[in-house]
């Protein structure tokens, strides 16, 4: 084989390949190898008071302690890793041996689980393996074909059990070619195998030949294999827990202690809290355990736990360690796991938030909440960022919901009320944080309970939802 080096950037460049091996490089003093990705922010300041004001008609806040993520436990990865695509940096090293590995697999049930998978696949990084999806083909295991992927904080192992093993093997692909290759295609089915670096998908009029990765530098990615069950819960109940509590978590990345959702499992109740410090959402549904445990898991894991529910009777099982939490998706009759969530907690003592739920509300009135849900929406086309609020006047017999934004005008909107309890009362919410636990909540009666002007509000369905939002100033 022969080269030619350009100064620039100290590339090998391919001119003419012949049989020749080329011997290992030495490793490149100059690389760096850290110890992974690191969370990075800073904590928050505390604010005065038992409510901090926003100005500008923004909801008032809780004022609520921090805490910090967790670093990273995964192991660190050496950043050398690099493709065979035309050019070998000096610090490549080449795959030790033959990798084989050869499927048949349905392409539906390969695109479904490569979309699933691939949103967690880093998307900068200087780590290119983190770019991959590793590919595990096994007669022993019940999915016969299991994709992982992981950005080291979250990890994720889908099996596939549309497949016919030929011979057992591993690869590591670039995510974004292979969920290309799958979707472009139209055969039912697909043949993927490998030899030496490249990774070969064969359709029955189209052939790719795709340069990996070598899967061992693939970082591990667990299983449900060595975990305790912590709790077991029915995958409809854990989606609706999860949905009606997600939206409210925070967003800001110094305020860690409420960067994720709390899980607290007690007795035979699981409940799931969030809060961003304007709101609070909190579920409670049946769960059956041992120990009472808890734990703050991070939103982009739970993001990914809502579409991992492909059998919505069948039961998930949940595993926490120190800094772990393990979710263990099955399929109903089938054996095995088909999707195993792994992720590092935030670490940090959740707010204490039953502080900040009111307790005695004198005013109360039941809506339907499609009914409700309309009229805020309404009231809210007439409402920008200096006026995001809607003032929301109860009476004995109606609600009238009035906005007003300068250079736009004003909005007023009339619903009829049965059963409203106390004296009147006018109080201003932010449009979108009503219309966002509306979103979540199945068509029926909501109950909302005042205070006064100033004193956060209470949405309810029952006693499995609450939601807890602070008014905004309208001035």
């Amino acid at each position: 084989m022969a080269f030619a080096c350009t100064a620039a950037s100290k590339d090998i460049v391919f001119l003419s390949v012949t049989a020749r091996r080329i011997p290992p490089p030495s490793p490149n003093p100059e690389v760096s190898h850290g110890p992974g990705l690191e969370a990075n922010g800073r904590p928050g300041r505390a604010r005065g008071g038992k409510f901090a004001r926003s100005p500008g008609g923004r909801p008032k806040r809780f004022d609520l302690p921090h805490a910090s993520v967790r670093p990273s436990t995964a192991p660190a990865l050496s950043g050398t890793s690099r493709p065979v695509v035309g050019t070998l940096p000096v610090n490549y090293h080449l795959w030790e041996g033959k990798i084989r590995m050869k499927v048949i697999c349905d392409r539906a049930a390969l695109v479904d689980a490569v979309n699933t998978a691939g949103a967690i696949v880093a998307t900068r990084t200087p780590t290119p393996v983190l770019k991959c999806l590793k590919l595990t083909a096994s007669n022993a295991d019940p999915a016969g074909l299991v994709i992982s992927a992981t950005d080291l904080e979250v990890g994720l192992r889908i099996g596939i059990t549309e497949v016919d093993v030929i011979e057992e093997g591993e690869a590591a692909i670039p995510a974004d070619k292979l969920s290309q290759i799958a979707r472009a295609c139209d055969d039912p089915t697909l043949t993927i195998e490998t030899e030496d670096h490249a990774v070969h998908i064969r359709g029955s009029g189209s052939h790719f030949k795709v340069f990996g990765y070598d899967p061992k530098e693939f970082p591990p990615v667990r299983d449900f294999s060595d975990a305790t069950v912590d709790c077991e819960i029915n995958a409809r109940v854990l989606q609706t827990l999860i949905s009606r509590t997600l939206f409210a978590a925070a967003v800001e990345h110094s305020r860690y202690a409420i960067n994720g959702v709390l899980f607290e499992r007690s007795g035979s109740k699981l409940r799931l809290v969030a809060t961003d410090g304007r709101r609070l959402a909190m579920a409670v549904g049946p769960a059956k355990g041992t120990d009472d445990r808890s734990c703050i898991v991070p939103t982009k894991a739970l993001k990914l736990a809502l579409k991992l529910v492909n059998d919505p009777d069948a039961t998930v099982r949940m595993a926490i360690d120190d800094n772990q939490v393990l979710f263990a998706f099955g399929g109903g009759d089938t054996p095995g796991e088909t999707a195993v969530l792994s992720s590092n907690l935030v670490e940090g003592a959740f707010p204490p938030f039953d502080d900040v739920v009111p307790k005695e509300q004198d005013k109360k009135v039941t809506f339907d909440a499609e009914t409700l849900g309309s009229a805020v929406r309404r009231a809210a086309l007439l409402t920008n960022e200096e006026s995001k609020g809607v003032r929301l006047s109860f009476a004995a017999d109606k609600l009238i919901l009035t906005s007003r934004a300068p250079e736009m005008g004003e909005a007023t909107v009339e619903v009829k009320l049965d059963d409203y309890q106390g004296d009147p009362v006018e109080i201003g919410f932010n449009p979108g944080f009503i219309t966002d636990a509306l979103n979540v909540i199945d068509s029926g009666p909501i109950t909302i309970e005042l205070k006064g002007p100033n004193k956060p509000g209470v949405l309810k369905t029952g006693n499995d939802f609450t939601y807890v939002l602070m008014p905004v100033n309208l001035q």
